[in-house]
């Protein structure tokens, strides 16, 4: 007689009871079908009571294999279970299983595929590993070529990370150094409009009232001018630097040619 066709009502058993016989087969289960065997035998014995009630009490699923109906059927041995599976079963598992070549934790991914299928198809996961072994022993270069392509894939993917934290903090950085160098600007004032308070250029001329420079753009720098190559903002700093100087100092005022750097231009 099959377990599933047994209809004894549960017996009078306590919480405690209740609760080892739950923890019992939960451990049991997860650790394999011989084991699971085992404690179930155990437990029809010791509570009388049959197999069908403990997969009534269970809160994990459990195959229906285990043909134990009585204390007496307990203590004969258990019927090994069955681990053929049908071509469609087969199929589904050995796709689902090469999948997990291109996972980004293939280890794990087999793991957890191997005790779903376990589950789902009521088999041992000792007969799905055997299914998978055989398959790779049968197909040693299909998997040689999945491994690799998993490792060029996480490579790929890595390397993606590493690039998209890298231009992440390259624009944090950028959007810092804009606030700092934008920190003095007038209260109340446009980035436009101060912007395009600077003119010509120190050293090469250029005159940026014309040719203005977005303010996300690059700083200008002349090629070759050393110490001179000032950037848009650097030359708001020299200037309002020699401003504080002069009203300080009590010095006249220096006016420069064109808005260049102070001591560049021409004396007033």
């Amino acid at each position: 007689m099959r377990a599933d066709e047994v209809t004894d009502p549960l017996p009078e058993l306590s919480a405690d009871q209740i609760d080892e016989i739950r923890r019992g087969v939960r451990n049991a289960a997860a650790a394999s079908h011989t084991e699971l065997a085992r404690v179930c035998a155990g437990y029809c014995e010791h509570f009388n009571i049959s197999y069908q009630t403990i997969r009534k009490l269970a809160d994990v699923p459990l195959p229906n294999y285990l043909d134990i109906g009585s204390t007496t059927r307990a203590r004969q041995p258990v019927q090994p279970p069955t681990s053929s599976l049908t071509a469609e079963q087969t199929a589904a598992l050995l796709d689902a299983y090469r999948d997990t070549f291109l996972t980004s934790k293939p280890t794990a991914a087999a793991r957890e595929c191997i005790e779903a299928f376990a589950l789902q198809f009521e088999v041992p996961t000792a007969a799905i590993r055997e299914v998978l072994a055989t398959d790779e022993r049968a197909n040693r270069q299909q998997y040689g070529a999945l491994r690799e392509a998993g490792k060029r894939q996480r490579a790929a993917a890595a390397e993606k990370e590493q690039q998209q934290r890298a231009e992440a903090k390259r624009r944090a950085a950028e959007e810092a150094q804009r606030k700092k160098q934008l920190k003095d600007m007038p209260k109340g004032m446009r980035v436009e409009d101060y912007v395009s308070r600077a003119t010509h250029c120190p050293v090469c001329a250029r005159d940026f009232g014309t040719n203005r420079i977005p303010p996300h753009g690059k700083p200008h720098a002349c090629r070759g001018s050393g110490r001179l190559g000032a950037t848009l903002c650097s030359i708001h700093q020299a200037r309002r630097e020699n401003d504080k100087s002069r009203r300080a100092s009590g010095s006249r005022s220096v006016r420069t040619v064109g808005g260049g750097l102070p001591g560049l231009g021409h004396r007033a």
